[in-house]
């Protein structure tokens, strides 16, 4: 998709060129215009990512609603990596999602790959899950923080991100008064 956009703005700029070339405009105006169509190009490219819904750069937040899940395993034969797409809300203070759903991305890791499966397995059913990240400078604590051997857990340079997923509880609501009508 990238290329053709590319394309695309180089296409459009020949035609301005070519249509500057021939014009009688002064030499300031249509390099001006030269200028800001380039511009315009380079913001376009760069921030149409946040448009497309493609993934944000943005690190997980500490607690989130999870809508989504895709595993998209390591490709051995290209050597291209692994990652693994959540689609998510943040929680407020009353675990409560908020704003619009957002899909982040996540280095692949064999673990986490069959947790997410289970967590797409639950949301299948109808379940609502949440998310939860900590950081922890110890990868012993982290398994600790988890409760399970590694699983879940992902190894930065000097930190370990443990994201932990736990089903919705459903609210018991009060019963409804008797109607007395």
């Amino acid at each position: 998709m990238s290329w053709q956009l590319v394309g695309a703005y180089l296409l459009l700029g020949l035609l301005l060129v070519s249509l500057n070339l021939r014009s009688r405009w002064s030499w300031w105006i249509k390099l001006g215009a030269i200028v800001l169509t380039s511009t315009a190009y380079y913001f376009t490219y760069h921030f149409v990512d946040d448009l497309k819904g493609w993934p944000v750069p943005d690190p997980l937040p500490e607690r989130f609603s999870v809508h989504w899940v895709l595993v998209d395993e390591p490709n051995k034969i290209t050597g291209e990596e692994g990652r693994i797409y959540i689609w998510l809300r943040h929680l407020d203070e009353l675990n409560q999602p908020y704003g619009k759903p957002r899909v982040h991305e996540v280095l692949f890791e064999n673990a986490l790959a069959q947790r997410t499966e289970e967590v797409l397995a639950s949301l299948m059913d109808g379940r609502q899950i949440n998310g939860f990240v900590q950081m922890s400078e110890d990868g012993a604590e982290a398994d600790a923080l988890s409760g399970q051997d590694n699983q879940g857990s992902l190894s930065s340079e000097d930190a370990s991100l443990v994201i932990e997923f736990r089903e919705v509880e459903k609210v018991a609501l009060p019963p409804k008064p008797a109607y007395q009508g």
